[in-house]
């Protein structure tokens, strides 16, 4: 009875809708991985690894958290000035990365105990830039509740990645095929985005005085938001870059395989409930003075989707991964079987959190980022000092399930404004 009243509700629909887009595009890059680890060597992919930190964490500062208060704005033309900021913002914190890539990169790479990443880093500040942008861009469509269009250009963005790369180590056979086709790929959403969106969007005057009166009113965003935001993804990423030092680039490329092929789809699944949950929830606090109906009954269709494969992987990781990706490859299955827990929690819980930004709880979350970030950090101390890498992942998977759970109880907890309970 629950699946089929939920099956049907509007709210499950437009879950469904970039579900459906999120599930194609997470498939084509899982479908191709077997060609790609008989293209790339594991060290190619630890250096991947790497990239992918850098513009996630550079992403995270250029924004400053602005695409969400473009969600929760009151009017369009707030939300799209402070699309407008987070544009200029972007450009100019990649313009300064770039220069400190020019002055400073051979110095930066011999740092990090891999000389060949130098090439890997001026591909950094355009990846940056187009993926803020493209963040900010996906906060407008879910706002104005063009979930085709998302789930449309998330399958265009994953595909154009994955032929690219795949025809960039056929023909090319660089070395930085990888983060070259990533860049690439990104790019030809973002215009594909634009052309779509480019003849229904009316930019608003320009009034010095609106704009600086947003920054005032959203202005916990870039202060507590993005330090938050920050710190989740040096907690996420931090071990890309820090397991090459302690170990291997092959054992990085190995962690690195395992979020590609699990965690990642599994996280973007719950993305696309997050997205929806997000625009729902706002209007249920508006309306009603609480989500919580609709927090349980996310909670609930989160567990028994992820339930599944979760149990799959804990049983059977290593020989999926050795058969799938090759032998070489068994390694990455037994951290794929350490961390599907993780996996779990995070698809589960991490959506949920959404009610905390939505409630503007930022001092909350950057405690519960906090939290995270010193266990992650105390998890690769932990690792080195015992220089076991399988010991090391087991670490982080038990940091992620306790930072998941608290951050959903949290939400739970403000998922009905104070005055709704006594009324």
């Amino acid at each position: 009875m629950f699946l089929n009243k939920w099956v049907k509700s509007e709210y499950a629909r437009n879950v469904l809708t970039l579900m459906s887009g999120t599930t194609i595009a997470q498939a084509i890059p899982v479908a191709v991985t077997p060609i790609l680890t008989r293209i790339y060597s594991p060290a190619e992919f630890g250096l991947f690894a790497v990239y992918m930190a850098l513009i996630s964490i550079g992403a995270m500062i250029a924004t400053g958290r602005l695409e969400m208060a473009v969600l929760i704005a009151r009017k369009d033309s707030d939300a799209l000035r402070l699309a407008f900021i987070s544009f200029i913002v972007s450009g100019v914190f990649s313009i300064l990365t770039l220069l400190v890539i020019a002055l400073w990169g051979e110095r930066i790479a011999a740092f990090s105990g891999q000389p060949e990443m130098l090439r890997w880093l001026y591909i950094v500040p355009f990846s940056i830039f187009l993926f803020s942008v493209y963040k900010v861009l996906l906060h407008w469509l879910n706002r104005k509740k063009h979930y085709q269009l998302m789930s449309r250009n998330r399958v265009i963005q994953s595909g154009s990645i994955a032929t690219l790369q795949v025809a960039i180590g056929q023909t090319v056979k660089v070395s930085t095929g990888l983060a070259l086709a990533d860049c690439l790929g990104r790019a030809l959403a973002l215009l594909l985005i634009f052309r779509r969106i480019k003849a229904t969007v009316k930019l608003p005057d320009f009034n010095l005085a609106k704009y600086y009166a947003l920054i005032r009113r959203y202005r916990k965003f870039p202060f507590l938001g993005s330090p938050a935001s920050l710190l989740n993804v040096l907690s996420l990423q931090m071990p890309y870059m820090i397991i090459p030092a302690i170990f291997t680039s092959a054992i990085a490329g190995m962690y690195f395989l395992v979020f590609r092929v699990l965690m990642l789809p599994i996280a973007l699944i719950g993305e696309s409930m997050m997205e929806v949950f997000r625009s729902r929830a706002m209007e249920d606090l508006k309306e009603r003075g609480t989500c919580r109906p609709l927090f349980i009954k996310t909670l609930l269709s989160l567990v028994v989707i992820g339930l599944p494969p979760t149990l799959l992987l804990i049983l059977f990781g290593r020989e999926i991964f050795a058969f799938v990706f090759g032998e070489d490859w068994r390694e990455a299955g037994i951290y794929a079987t350490i961390l599907a827990p993780m996996a779990l929690f995070r698809l589960v819980c991490a959506p949920l959190g959404g009610v905390l930004f939505i409630r503007e709880k930022l001092n909350l979350i950057l405690l519960l980022q906090s939290f995270f970030f010193l266990m992650v950090a105390l998890s690769l101390v932990l690792g080195w000092m015992q220089q076991d890498p399988v010991l090391l992942v087991s670490f982080l998977s038990v940091s992620g399930c306790l930072f998941y759970l608290l951050q959903a109880l949290s939400s739970f907890r403000l998922s009905t404004i104070e005055t709704a309970r006594v009324t």
